[in-house]
């Protein structure tokens, strides 16, 4: 009889994996039929259980389930050691998960060490700063980075704001990573919905090989200050947090956020750094918000200032950063070269190879200048 049960159930998973119903089997052997049934639900119910912890660990970056969590979901759920399903223990195990990823996916430095995290106030408001110490025996300074506006730069996944964060303690640098700020937001459009219908009096007055702006000349220029505000008051909050750290100030940043800490060097409303570095640096739409006033380029500013200067331009930069790139090399290149580097990376900085290169010429470039 075990012989031929064994053989009836290898024959219906058999049968099951090409999708075939058998129908007579409920009638045959009701009690086996049942058995199966349940150990296929089981089963599912393990698959798909584990199959969502796996997909919100990775996607959310939960921290793993202690050992007592993983011994409920293979209770619940396991068909060897249990002949039925214990909802109580499955209603347990969710719960947990839940709880799981309120708790560590609510923070986007979960990751990061509690004394690396510091606090300043902006506007009355607490602002999040990273700062770690230089490793070694090498104390040369601190170096101050800021990211790019479209995303956090003290955000832990990858990327070359946390790569340079953690790669030049060695060096002798420590660092302090502030959050730059994102800006205001409007609508997506600049013609006003009472015109849309109107044909033929020349609603968009721009350049049609310019891409179209987001937002209109008003909204970049209020856009523009609150940034730069924001901005000029969390670098001069950072007086207090580089104490610990004596002797040279790196400035690095990147993308939008580097035409920004130019202006603000320009026009002397931040300390100046020993060093500025910048990577693809940018400035968007600056005739749209011009309204009669004259805006130097980015190119020009950097011209004025009298500090060493190291420009770096990847491949994969912004394309108003790779099409300026030439311009700002011709107006500064009249320098001498400790105060003006320009380096075209042969890299992308979509990955650890090309963040590598970078920091070997901000290493390069930190270790020539005249206060060595």
């Amino acid at each position: 009889m075990r012989k031929f049960n064994a053989q009836l159930m290898l024959g219906i998973i058999t049968f099951k994996q090409k999708k075939i119903k058998l129908q007579l089997l409920p009638f045959i052997c009701p009690r086996l039929f049942l058995r199966l049934n349940m150990t296929f639900m089981m089963i599912h119910a393990k698959t798909t259980l584990l199959a969502l912890a796996q997909h919100y660990s990775a996607k959310l970056r939960v921290k793993p389930l202690k050992h007592n969590q993983f011994k409920v979901a293979q209770c619940c759920v396991n068909p060897i050691r249990s002949n039925h399903i214990d909802f109580r223990q499955i209603i347990t195990l969710i719960g947990a998960l839940v709880f799981s990823t309120n708790t560590f996916a609510s923070s986007a430095y979960d990751q990061i060490p509690a004394n690396e995290i510091k606090h300043i106030t902006i506007d009355g408001k607490p602002s999040t700063v990273l700062v770690r110490p230089w490793l070694g025996k090498m104390h040369f300074g601190a170096a101050i980075i800021i990211g790019p506006s479209s995303k956090k730069a003290n955000a832990n996944p990858p990327g070359i704001t946390h790569f340079l964060r953690t790669h030049l303690n060695p060096l002798g640098w420590a660092t302090i990573s502030v959050t730059p700020t994102v800006g205001l937001y409007y609508p997506n459009y600049s013609t006003s919905p009472e015109a849309v219908s109107k044909a033929g009096e020349k609603q968009l007055a721009l350049n049609t090989s310019k891409p179209t702006p987001k937002f209109q000349s008003d909204q970049l220029l209020q856009q523009r200050n609150f940034q730069h505000k924001q901005l000029n008051d969390t670098i001069n909050a950072l007086t207090e947090v580089g104490q610990a750290y004596p002797g040279k100030r790196l400035m690095i940043a990147i993308d939008d956020s580097a035409a920004i800490i130019t202006q603000l060097l320009y026009e002397e409303k931040i300390p100046k750094p020993d060093t500025l570095i910048l990577i693809n640096p940018y400035r968007e739409f600056d005739q749209e918000m011009a309204k009669g006033e004259k805006i130097l380029t980015l190119a020009t500013q950097l011209q004025a200032l009298n500090i060493p200067i190291l420009d770096l331009q990847s491949p994969d930069g912004h394309p108003v950063s790779v099409a300026q790139a030439p311009n700002r090399f011709a107006k500064n290149n009249i320098k001498p070269i400790r105060y003006y580097v320009q380096y075209p990376l042969t890299l992308n900085l979509n990955s650890e190879a090309g963040w590598q290169e970078a920091l070997e010429y901000i290493k390069g470039f930190a270790r020539r200048t005249p206060q060595y």
